[in-house]
């Protein structure tokens, strides 16, 4: 599941775009997962549709990397898109455009992942520019220009970015979670191409590795994976233990409103039962998205507390839900001005006792049916999709398809809700960012 969690991004324009793709999830699917002798996972989902979206992604997220290696990911992220030892990175990038596709690259703590989307037709030749991408060079020069880009990224970081970056700090302190997907200051411009290769030849593996599409014919990705691929055989080390702790972590930034997320320890993704409860938590911590065609009441029971508590203040709430391959956070972020932070961070956990005692039959069920809603809705643009199962792959070695996620949702009752809410009540994780003078410590609350 990557609800909520933080994804790095990085993006090269061109023709295609997926979004052009609303192929219902409901209809006509067909879903196949192979893995090679050589540890490698091809893993597809047909839905019929005009775009494939192709990802290729390895077990080598920000968690991967060691004590003296922070930021290196981003940097590695950074340098996809660049040259490969066979082919210069323009021409590859001119190829892909060519045929209407377009290149995105992502980190999160658990994956490394490069994206690509293009016609169907073409798709082809998009799984093979697409390993290509997969596999930089580290050219010296390609190096230093892509450092100059982690510090763009720095610029450009949103405040809730950060304050979910503290959040995993609060709750795994020094634990593999805790390492943050992007490069610090300090970090940027860190790295040598020497140190970039070391890492990649580490874990850029084959049995690190998924190949996966969507809307495309699972022989093709098959026959890239078998007799085409230039990821090199063999299997890295696990990711170090990392468990919940619960704390607190704040950092002044320069704003007058305080962003402060209060969460606990939430559902890995390897659990499904766990993951449905905790979207379902999510619906009754936070305002859902708004859906077309619907005029059912918001079934945010927190999220009411809160603005109730705000008394007609501006006040942002939403639901924090993040599922790693072995933990989890759920919660709920607020942003207020802050001088008013003290009572409606009070607020704020006020409301998840609420749900933690029990809610009504018919809010409950209102929010089961807006999870439903919104998984489907979420999921049923190709390239989210595609980089969903890609992590439930690498974190599970099996797919989790949506329309499975909404009867495990069916499934979930008050008590797991009830459950799930007082984990957060009893030991829970505050992290703040910006105007923070007026934010109570974890333990105040």
């Amino acid at each position: 599941m990557l609800a909520g969690k933080t994804v790095l991004r990085r993006g090269f324009a061109a023709a295609a775009q997926a979004q052009s793709q609303t192929t219902p999830l409901t209809q006509n699917i067909e879903e196949k997962l192979t893995r090679l002798s050589n540890g490698f996972t091809v893993a597809s989902i047909d839905l019929n549709g005009a775009v494939s979206s192709l990802v290729l992604a390895y077990r080598a997220g920000a968690r991967y990397q060691q004590a003296d290696e922070g930021g290196l990911v981003h940097h590695l992220r950074n340098n996809f898109g660049k040259d490969s030892e066979k082919y210069l990175g323009v021409k590859l990038l001119w190829q892909l455009g060519s045929i209407g596709g377009n290149l995105n690259s992502f980190v999160t703590k658990d994956m490394l992942a490069v994206q690509t989307n293009v016609i169907r037709d073409r798709s082809v030749v998009g799984i093979s520019l697409l390993g290509e991408f997969s596999k930089p060079a580290f050219r010296p020069w390609d190096v230093e220009d892509a450092a100059e880009t982690v510090e763009k990224d720095l610029k450009f970081l949103q405040p809730y970015d950060i304050a979910l970056e503290l959040l995993h700090k609060a709750a795994y302190r020094n634990g593999s979670l805790s390492t943050f997907n992007l490069a610090q200051p300090y970090e940027a411009d860190h790295y040598c191409h020497k140190k970039l290769g070391a890492y990649s030849k580490a874990r850029l593996l084959t049995s690190e590795a998924v190949l996966f599409g969507v809307n495309v014919d699972h022989n093709d990705l098959l026959n890239y994976a078998s007799q085409q691929s230039v990821i090199a055989e063999g299997k890295a080390s696990g990711a170090s233990a990392s468990p919940y702790v619960g704390g607190d972590a704040r950092q002044v930034g320069q704003s007058s409103v305080a962003h402060v997320l209060i969460a606990g320890e939430g559902a890995p993704s390897t659990d499904q039962k766990a993951v449905a409860t905790q979207y379902v938590l999510a619906a009754l911590i936070g305002s859902q998205p708004g859906l077309k065609f619907t005029n059912s009441a918001s079934s945010s029971v927190v999220g009411a507390v809160i603005r109730k508590a705000a008394n007609h203040r501006p006040v942002g709430v939403a639901a924090v839900n993040v599922s790693h391959s072995d933990s989890g956070l759920v919660g709920v972020y607020v942003a207020v001005d802050g001088q008013y932070a003290e009572p409606t961070v009070r607020a704020a956990l006020d409301g998840i006792k609420q749900v933690a005692n029990g809610v009504e039959k018919d809010v409950f069920e209102a929010a089961k049916k807006s999870t439903q809603l919104e998984v489907l809705l979420r999921f049923e643009q190709p390239n989210e999709l595609a980089l969903e199962q890609a992590h439930q792959s690498l974190a599970k070695g099996e797919l989790f398809l949506p329309t499975e996620l909404v009867k495990q949702v069916e499934q979930v009752t008050v008590e797991d809700v009830k459950k799930a809410a007082q984990k957060i009540v009893s030991k829970p994780s505050l992290a703040a960012y910006g105007r923070i003078n007026q934010v109570p410590y974890f333990d105040q609350l």
